[in-house]
């Protein structure tokens, strides 16, 4: 059974379609076009405020847009996170609390935000399959996705209490594709473009994760 995403739609970048690229900018958080969007100054990568990870609050906005001062904003795929990375490898975190501190939202901000903004292969896996194409999906697996992790992440009641079930959980969107696609879906390819992805990433800034005994 397939599901072929290929018929999910970015924008229409053809050349000849000038006002349409002139007007609209694609949000890195949702692969969606539109014209009122954010821009990071560094990347240059626009977001609808709600789908930048921590999401972009209207006190920022107004603040930024009284000063004249929104094109200095930042977004998070453009913060150093190394400080951060180095903290982690040394274990600062509470044993105690089961909740994630700031340095862990920090960088599951910015894993989860490294996947969405690699809209050719994470728009897939932004949302759950459509249930009345692939139920048999929802018998077999647990639905994970990436917006249900940056929901979980957000939730007010600690969805998570460590880092590492934020991670199982998102190698878990990856793992469930490869098994349940066939290898010549799109979906698998796009599966395994995303997890290779994850992998550099946590090699990069959290080793300690890139191989969880429980996963």
């Amino acid at each position: 059974m397939n599901y072929d995403s290929s018929s999910s739609s970015l924008c229409d970048d053809d050349d000849d379609d000038n006002y349409y690229k002139d007007s609209y900018k694609k949000c890195y958080g949702c692969a969606n076009w539109a014209e009122h969007l954010i821009c990071c100054l560094t990347c240059k990568r626009t977001y609808h405020p709600k789908c930048h990870i921590p999401p972009i609050t209207s006190t920022t906005i107004s603040s930024n847009l009284e000063s004249n001062d929104m094109e200095l904003w930042t977004c998070t795929m453009c913060i150093d996170i190394d400080h951060v990375s180095k903290e982690m490898s040394e274990g600062t975190s509470d044993p105690n609390k089961n909740t994630l501190n700031e340095n862990e939202i920090c960088m599951a901000s910015r894993i989860l935000l490294e996947l969405l903004c690699d809209t050719d292969n994470s728009i897939q896996f932004m949302n759950f399959p459509p249930k009345y194409l692939v139920s048999f999906y929802y018998h077999n697996y647990s639905t994970v996705s990436l917006y249900s992790v940056k929901n979980r992440l957000r939730s007010k009641d600690n969805y998570y209490t460590s880092f590492s079930d934020v991670i199982v959980d998102i190698k878990r969107i990856y793992s469930n594709a490869l098994f349940f696609f066939h290898s010549s879906d799109i979906s698998h390819k796009m599966a395994q473009k995303q997890q290779n992805l994850l992998f550099e990433i946590l090699t990069k800034w959290v080793p300690q994760y890139h191989t969880d005994p429980n996963n």
